[in-house]
């Protein structure tokens, strides 16, 4: 999953994304523009630590930190274009640290949410511009034509009153139309405050402004405080000195590990485990994924030989203590290839190549 950083030029979005990646502003800046970055799991550490495996793998999400929206530059505006086209979904971070108040915070996530939707306009308008060209000049497929630029007309005016049409139902042959439009505002997103340290105290308040303002467009997106600077620290720091760090400013939970939470948690996954002396894993599907496509995402010779899955609970096995433990407890159970998978479970694939 691939999830794009965007923002103004100077929001601090190239701070965060460095904290993201546990570099330096100045050694991410005009080098480095992408990075995978594991999803932190407290229930894969209380995994590993019953087995003590050799390695343990996180699940991850690969960020890009996108050139800013409002650049002037040509060449970089197709190559923006060119790169949000490819994202699954997208942070928006609005600098509030160079705010003077909360009115200028607001207008600046306009210009983020507007610069989404002029480009999903711009798209819808030439959809239609070309269809109705293509029905008059070759009338073949007419109705399919037709029925195209009236869902296009449907979402055109959500559009062109700045909602997201990741808000919108459709049904299958609706998405079935829209595979391949690339929609921006089809896909998920979340805001990001980039405040400072004095904002600290106000973040609260600023926070349920924000959502508000937000729900006029029926936006009910994530919206976390985060000091990108102070992150950007954090993440340099060696895991003891870190630790010290957080405890001494009472910081419970680092911006970094909530932001990437939120990203993870808006792409609509879950998490499953494998686990063994060798390997504890986290693996990521799409909610309401079958055991057997569980197993294909593991490796395809898993699906292809698919015979049964052995599902426990991640608590359940942690109370039991093994997979046996499991078994004869009677908590350890057998599914077939429909059996939708539940965040949280180990899943061990049963299979025969």
């Amino acid at each position: 999953m691939n999830i794009g950083i965007l923002g103004l030029k100077s929001s601090g979005k190239t701070t965060l994304f460095s904290s993201f990646i546990d570099k330096t502003y100045d050694e991410v800046n005009w080098k480095i523009n992408m990075g995978s970055v594991n999803i932190p799991d407290e229930r894969l550490l209380m995994l590993s630590g019953l087995y003590k495996p050799q390695k343990t793998i996180h699940a991850n999400v690969n960020f890009e930190d996108c050139l800013p929206l409002d650049t002037a530059v040509k060449n970089d505006k197709i190559k923006l274009a060119d790169s949000l086209k490819n994202m699954d979904a997208f942070i928006c971070v609005a600098g509030a640290y160079r705010r003077y108040n909360t009115e200028e915070i607001l207008k600046e996530i306009e210009k983020i949410r507007t610069e989404l939707v002029f480009s999903d306009i711009d798209f819808v308008i030439k959809r239609i511009e070309r269809l109705d060209k293509d029905i008059k000049l070759q009338p073949k497929n007419k109705d399919l034509k037709e029925m195209e630029i009236n869902l296009l007309k449907k979402i055109e005016p959500v559009l062109e009153n700045g909602e997201f049409l990741s808000k919108l139902s459709f049904d299958d042959h609706e998405k079935k139309m829209m595979l391949n439009y690339n929609l921006l505002t089809l896909k998920p997103s979340c805001y990001i405050l980039n405040i400072s340290e004095k904002m600290s105290n106000d973040a609260a308040l600023l926070l349920k402004t924000v959502k508000e303002s937000l729900e006029k467009f029926k936006d009910n997106s994530y919206v976390i405080a985060v000091n990108a600077s102070l992150e950007s620290e954090i993440a340099c720091m060696s895991n003891d000195y870190k630790k010290q760090f957080m405890k001494e400013y009472g910081i419970e939970k680092s911006g970094k590990d909530s932001v990437i939470q939120a990203a993870f948690n808006m792409l609509d996954l879950i998490t499953f485990f494998t686990v063994g002396k060798d390997e504890c894993r986290a693996w990521t599907l799409k909610k309401n994924s079958t055991a057997l496509m569980a197993a294909g995402a593991i490796h395809s010779d898993l699906a292809r030989g698919f015979i049964r899955a052995e599902v426990i609970d991640y608590k359940d096995l942690l109370e039991a203590g093994s997979l046996n433990e499991g078994k004869k407890r009677g908590i350890l159970r057998l599914e077939g290839k429909t059996y939708i998978v539940k965040d949280g479970e180990i899943v061990h694939i049963m299979f025969n190549v």
